[in-house]
């Protein structure tokens, strides 16, 4: 929708907020906007289905997706090796480090995320990856509290309801899909970059992952989280 006042396109969050999709579109440039509609924002899904079912869409009644669309299996492993075929040559055996010793090797840093608990072996307590590094090809395992992060550093920035941040401004931010948003403060870096700092610590915010923010329920903008700082 246009705002007359700030003469800019904007997106605010749906109605149904279990198929809020506001995440996936901070990207989107005023341009790309002014040619956009989203016809079924101020709809449930259920009756998004109700219509469907009335004009006889063949979707109508089609299960949930919980993939990601190109990886219908949900085996990464398999994804990836087959567009990078001598991947586990260049970064297989690599060292996992937990507090401070190496523990173990792992499978090649590309198969693990922050947050992720799962194949990691047996250390008598749960543990998660907490860090990656991929210069050095070695990841870090911790606590969950090792997980809590207080800031981060955002690249490729795209503000869609305002056109650009000149002072530090309170808004709301998830760094993943169907993360619940939460109290942050932006500040403006150099090179378009944006510093965000949450009020409260998050948990496993990763790089390369988005970080979405808002001003109320209008989508404010977001970024490719860069590094976290701490």
């Amino acid at each position: 929708w246009f705002d007359e006042e700030t003469k800019r396109y904007n997106i605010s969050r749906p109605i149904d907020s279990n198929k809020d999709q506001t995440y996936a579109l901070w990207g989107l440039k005023q341009e790309a906007l002014s040619k956009t509609i989203f016809p079924i924002g101020e709809l449930t899904k259920p009756e998004v289905r109700q219509l469907a079912t009335k004009y006889g869409l063949k979707t109508a009644n089609k299960d949930e997706s919980f993939e990601i669309c190109f990886v219908a299996d949900n085996n990464y492993r398999r994804f990836i090796k087959e567009r990078v075929p001598d991947i586990d040559s260049q970064v297989d055996g690599g060292s996992i480090m937990f507090d401070g010793k190496e523990v173990g090797k792992h499978r090649g840093f590309p198969y693990y995320t922050i947050g992720q608990r799962s194949g990691l072996g047996a250390f008598g307590e749960r543990v998660f990856v907490t860090d990656i590094d991929a210069q050095s090809n070695t990841i870090t395992i911790g606590r969950k509290d090792d997980l809590l992060r207080s800031e981060l550093i955002a690249k490729d920035v795209n503000f869609i309801s305002i056109e650009d941040l000149t002072e530090p401004k309170r808004v709301e931010a998830s760094v993943r899909y169907k993360d619940t948003v939460t109290p942050a403060t932006i500040l403006p870096e150099t090179d378009g970059k944006i510093r965000v700092v949450f009020h409260e610590p998050k948990r496993a915010i990763t790089p390369g992952q988005s970080v979405v923010l808002y001003d109320g329920e209008r989508l404010l903008g977001g970024g490719v989280i860069e590094r976290v700082i701490k």
